[in-house]
């Protein structure tokens, strides 16, 4: 097999496409019809239409407030305490739709608890650590076709952890780990 070659160019040199046709993450075929979508622009198409598409479902600031029914302070320190998820554009905090609900006495849908720091003294932490190995293993070892969704790819991993009962270890792992949350 053919080793993986150092990253950091535009194009990939011959080498990685031969890790990657090696590796099975593409087939020639595969490879030439993701090349093709390239030089025609489907893909940076595709890219400024997912980015367009992400901040058209988010709101400002003062949105948030208003919907929220209270001022920039808070807002920002729902945001800064993770109660609230934002990221930047353009010099500017944008809110994702998705977490208000219209419901006034409940504005937001509850959130995830903050992903505490690894441990290794956690013997959870450490199966958390051993497992991800695993999982990974499975991933590379399977083929994908680049010409699906990363939805869709996603889902035929997911199947092959339940397959191989992987998934409900990952599952009860997390949940011993993250703490469940109370708003």
């Amino acid at each position: 097999m053919t080793t993986e070659p150092e990253s950091g160019r535009d194009e990939p040199s011959p080498e990685t496409v031969a890790f990657l046709i090696d590796s099975g993450t593409f087939t020639e075929e595969s490879w030439a019809q993701a090349v093709a979508a390239v030089a025609r622009g489907d893909l940076a198409a595709r890219e400024r239409k997912t980015a367009q598409r992400a901040l058209e479902a988010t709101i400002t600031s003062a949105i948030a407030g208003a919907r929220l029914g209270v001022g920039a302070a808070e807002v920002e320190r729902l945001r800064s305490t993770g109660n609230l998820y934002a990221f930047r554009s353009q010099e500017q905090w944008r809110y994702p739709d998705w977490q208000f609900t219209g419901d006034r006495q409940h504005p937001l849908l509850p959130h995830l608890a903050p992903i505490p720091p690894y441990d290794s003294s956690n013997t959870d932490h450490a199966a958390l650590a051993a497992l991800s190995g695993e999982l990974e293993a499975v991933v590379t070892s399977m083929t994908f076709d680049p010409m699906k969704t990363f939805q869709a790819s996603r889902k035929q991993a997911r199947a092959e952890f339940l397959k191989q009962g992987l998934a409900p270890k990952l599952e009860a792992l997390v949940a011993a780990i993250v703490p469940p949350v109370v708003l």
